[in-house]
């Protein structure tokens, strides 16, 4: 019995089958996936912008280690206040226009992440994270810059929230351009 696959040099077996089981459910989840993010963000995707798992895998492991990281700018809003957080992330497009950004999302376990120019995801931002799923997380292909999106029970100061909060945790040049900037701030 093989310990490891050949077309995977040095990947132990079951590791191996593993990473075939992901790839397969994600044929089986990219098409739809991808004509759905098309939709919310008015952009034509094709399956070359998406990345290899084992390399979404490795982003996405940094990109979380980064979110944790002292350094990083934290701001919370109010439930009701989804659309400024829209518009202060649309005004961040026009800026970050063409930038590459990888976007993270409930099925990138499957199908990768996806690299896009920022103002389609960032302009659409509504409608691509009803399509993502979970937490909005973007992030340039150095890791320089990141943001993410969701909503918390905790505030930044680690105080319970009944009903929650919506926090955004960005750095580089998402954390500079407008993130802490009023008149969203609260």
């Amino acid at each position: 019995m093989l310990e490891s696959d050949p077309r995977e040099g040095e990947m132990p077996r079951d590791q191996y089958l593993a990473l075939a089981i992901r790839r397969n459910r994600g044929e089986r989840l990219r098409a739809d996936w991808m004509a759905r993010l098309a939709l919310a963000c008015a952009f034509e995707i094709h399956s070359e912008y998406f990345l290899s798992l084992e390399e979404t895998d490795g982003i996405r492991k940094r990109f979380t280690s980064k979110l944790k990281r002292p350094g990083t700018f934290r701001k919370n809003w109010p439930r009701g206040s989804v659309n400024a957080i829209a518009e202060l992330i649309k005004n961040l497009s026009i800026t970050l226009r063409s930038q590459p950004v990888l976007l993270f999302s409930s099925v990138d376990y499957y199908v990768g992440a996806v690299v896009v120019p920022a103002h389609v995801l960032l302009v659409n931002f509504l409608a691509v994270w009803e399509v993502v799923g979970e937490d909005f997380r973007v992030v340039t292909p150095d890791l320089g810059s990141g943001l993410c999106v969701g909503v918390e029970y905790y505030d930044a100061k680690g105080k319970y929230v009944k009903g929650g909060v919506y926090e955004g945790i960005a750095w580089g040049i998402f954390a500079t351009m407008g993130m802490s900037q009023p008149p969203y701030a609260i």
